[in-house]
Formats: C-alpha cells, structure tokens, sequence
C-alpha cells in the first residue's frame, strides 16, 4: 500500500519495452465495479477471492505487474504469484508508507475516515501482519523516502541484467 507500485511498473514495463498490468485496475474493469464499492459491498474477503481468480486466469508475458498489497497475504496468492514470475516487494518504513497514504488522492478501502494516528497504526498494524508474506517474495529491495518510481525500475532492471534474465 503505497509503496508506488503501479507507477514503478509502468516505468519498469516502459523500460523493457513490456507491457503493464495494474491488478486493481484490471479486476475493476472486469467487473466495472471500484475496488471501494467491491470492499464496501461485498466485504474483504470476497475481494481477495476476485484478486485470486484474476490471478489464476493470468496468462501474460513479457508484462510488468503491480498488485495491491494485500494480494500477496491470501489464499496462497504469494505462491501463484511466482509460479507466474518473479515477485519483487518494494520495501518502504511505515513512516514513509502512511505520509505517502495521507498525501494521497487515492481512496483506499482499508484506511478510509482514519484519521492521521489511526492511520498510522492501521499501517503499523498490516506491515506487521503481512511481513512474512512481503519478505518472501523473490526480491526484497529497500528503499529510502527519497527513492521514486526510475530509481525503482532501475533497481529491478540492474537485478534483471544480473540474473540475465533480459535477452
């Protein structure tokens, strides 16, 4: 949540000459239906179900993706999602996760009418709880709050070449 995934991926996909996926986007489309209205409609859980279908129907190459930071927390997903590729977690403090939350125009379900220290306990609270799930990922890059989405492409493209994955 946050972390600039979508933005990154664009810019990671533009620089490889892919394509970019946005799950949310995607899953919203399918179902023309926001991903506020499919939380405050049918609950979260129902959510993750779609988030897992979407998933399990993904048939792309060459494709960079952004997935919402739950995705990788439920029904197996983090393991569907590597039999589909390599997952890499953006791995920001909290302290830079929530002042780029309050800062946003995005509504995002989870943290809707919070104020600034619920907020920040809300981030506190998922960060604890999907950690396990986040360093698992094939790729754990770090970053400062002054890194943005090139210097994130960047850092994938340089693991990508390392690993000669780009041919």
């Amino acid at each position: 949540m946050a972390s600039g995934k979508t933005k990154s991926a664009k810019h990671l996909a533009k620089a490889l000459n892919y394509t970019s996926l946005d799950s949310d986007k995607e899953i919203e489309n399918d179902l023309n239906k926001t991903i506020s209205h499919l939380f405050s409609n049918y609950g979260e859980s129902y959510f993750r179900s779609l988030e897992t279908d979407w998933l399990k129907k993904l048939k792309v190459k060459n494709t960079v993706i952004a997935t919402g930071g739950g995705m990788p927390c439920f029904n197996n997903n983090l393991e569907l999602m590597k039999s589909k590729g390599r997952v890499f977690y953006l791995k920001y403090s909290s302290k830079v996760l929530t002042s780029r939350l309050i800062h946003s125009n995005k509504i995002r379900p989870l943290i809707a009418g919070l104020t600034e220290k619920e907020t920040q306990q809300k981030v506190a609270k998922l960060l604890e709880l999907r950690e396990q799930y986040y360093e698992s990922a094939d790729y754990v890059l770090r970053f400062a709050e002054s890194d943005f989405s090139n210097n994130v492409s960047h850092a994938i493209i340089k693991i990508c070449e390392q690993e000669q994955w780009l041919k």
